[in-house]
């Protein structure tokens, strides 16, 4: 993962949390899930923690709890060394729990949580920070240079059946979140990048039509300029690679020489992608790249010390064919790959 923002949150919460804390060794991880089936078996995380600042099963169940209570949040890591877990929905969907208002609405189906956390490494804690400004699903985060942290997009049936174009800031030194501009498209499941001049590219995601229904990926992307607060429209990707369910997007990193790294997702027709891409923010277009080795979606994207990137995890749609993307519907892949931006090619990783 890269330390300028994430969005996924669930079944890997603890791995992107860890990762991002890799090098202080506070902490190591292990986990599993069950495999999904057309029976209709949910996908649950379980996590086995080891922490040496709260060895035992009662603290460890203790920092563990917040696994179970958030899906599709964002995690950030801030400058400070804490981790910033934001919005979501609670992994008990049936309507059992109903949250005040202070942690989010609830619309007789799902929760939308507006609450924010912070995970301090050095207690191995969560704490309750200020709220959002709206509840957030399946929203997009990047950590600016100044240490706040872009929030923007997502959904939130409550509010509106549309995907959001709305985004705000979250302040560390005072804990709160504020409005800020608008994106030029509405949009969920999106990847925010902060590139290194100091702004963030908006790229991927899908909108919803006036039912609600996933209408369309979006190809063009935009860029935030956190001196003006403001969107605007950059280039256009060269396929649609988030569409029909949370959390479905592309991986996506930095690279050294400053262009990102867009790799796998779906497309408007279902089909999970093998194709990758690059960014170029000297110009703001986007150029097809060498094609990974298996499809994927939702996989991550970890830039290594030698200027490669790691590709693993996601899924792929091995078995019920083309169009059905359920996540129940899609099975792990375990295979590792690694992109080399001076050949533009993937390759297989040996363990």
């Amino acid at each position: 993962m890269s330390p300028h923002g994430v969005a996924v949150c669930g079944i890997r919460f603890w791995r992107a949390v860890l990762a991002a804390l890799a090098l202080s060794g506070v902490a190591a991880l292990s986990w599993a899930q069950e495999s999904p089936t057309q029976n209709g078996v949910s996908i649950k995380a379980r996590a086995k923690v080891v922490d040496p600042y709260h060895p035992t099963p009662a603290e460890l169940a203790k920092i563990a709890q917040s696994i179970e209570d958030r899906l599709e949040c964002t995690i950030t890591p801030l400058l400070n060394g804490k981790v910033l877990t934001a919005g979501g929905v609670p992994a008990e969907r049936g309507g059992g729990s109903v949250f005040g208002s202070s942690h989010g609405a609830y619309n007789g189906h799902v929760v939308y949580l507006s609450s924010a956390e912070l995970y301090d490494p050095t207690t191995g804690r969560f704490m309750f920070t200020g709220a959002m400004t709206t509840g957030r699903v399946d929203a997009a985060a990047a950590l600016l240079p100044n240490g706040e942290v872009l929030v923007a997009g997502g959904e939130n049936w409550t509010d509106s059946r549309f995907a959001l174009k709305s985004a705000e800031l979250y302040d560390p030194g005072t804990g709160k979140f504020t409005e800020t501009g608008q994106m030029t498209v509405a949009r969920q499941a999106a990847v925010a990048i902060a590139l290194r001049n100091g702004t963030v590219l908006i790229a991927a995601g899908f909108g919803r039509n006036k039912q609600g229904l996933p209408a369309g990926g979006a190809i063009q992307s935009e860029v935030y300029d956190p001196a003006s607060g403001s969107f605007k429209t950059a280039g256009a990707m060269t396929t649609v690679r988030s569409m029909y369910c949370q959390g479905c997007r592309p991986a996506a990193s930095i690279l050294n020489d400053g262009r990102v790294l867009f790799a796998g997702g779906i497309d408007d027709d279902g089909t999970i992608l093998k194709s990758a891409e690059l960014y170029d923010p000297a110009n703001g277009t986007f150029t097809r790249t060498g094609d990974m080795k298996s499809s994927r979606l939702s996989p991550t994207a970890t830039l290594l010390p030698d200027g490669k990137v790691l590709i693993e995890d996601g899924g792929y749609n091995g078995l019920y064919g083309k169009g059905a993307v359920h996540p129940q519907f899609v099975e792990a892949i375990t295979l590792k790959e690694l992109y080399d931006p001076q050949t533009g090619t993937f390759s297989i990783k040996k363990p």
